[in-house]
């Protein structure tokens, strides 16, 4: 019998631990397929590792939800999507990467870097703080940061704009 009938079977006899141990079935056939899939979109091993997880609890909530008519299709399906959904949010999150050998050479910038960046924190959005370090320390242009955050150009120049005045207003 197949895996979609034993588990459209449990489904119906509303049998708990039989449908743990049909999920347990599929998570071993199709486990490292799904790893396979995701790690084609993904490069760490945790990530790829939490992302299998992820399509897991979807299949696991779909499953009692919908008749599912082809488990493979659908962890694959889901696999690729997931990943996809993962890179996009990674794509549109600003991670500053900070020169901690410079830093580390330089400590009197170095403690004036945090400083700055712990007076900002007090008054601006990460995004705000992050657009305002990517311009003026690391030298993005605003068309840089527009591509990068996935904004308009013009929404990146007025938040930089908004925040400077917003931060240079702090001791007033």
């Amino acid at each position: 019998m197949s895996l979609e009938k034993k588990l459209s079977k449990a489904i119906k006899h509303n049998n708990p631990y039989k449908i743990e141990q049909i999920f347990e079935e599929i998570y071993y056939e199709y486990g490292k397929l799904v790893g396979f899939i995701i790690s084609k979109y993904v490069i760490k091993k945790e990530d790829i590792e939490e992302l299998v997880d992820d399509v897991f609890v979807s299949f696991s909530k779909a499953m009692m939800k919908t008749e599912i008519n082809n488990i493979k299709y659908y962890l694959v399906t889901q696999a690729k999507n997931i990943s996809i959904n993962f890179i996009n949010k990674k794509d549109n999150k600003v991670d500053i990467v900070y020169d901690e050998a410079y830093l580390s050479n330089n400590t009197y910038e170095s403690s004036k870097y945090y400083e700055l960046v712990n007076e900002m924190n007090k008054i601006l959005t990460e995004e705000e703080i992050n657009i305002i370090l990517l311009h003026t320390i690391y030298n993005y242009s605003f068309e840089e940061l527009s591509k990068k955050l996935n904004k308009p150009l013009q929404s990146i120049a007025s938040i930089y704009r908004r925040a400077i005045q917003k931060f240079n207003k702090r001791s007033k």
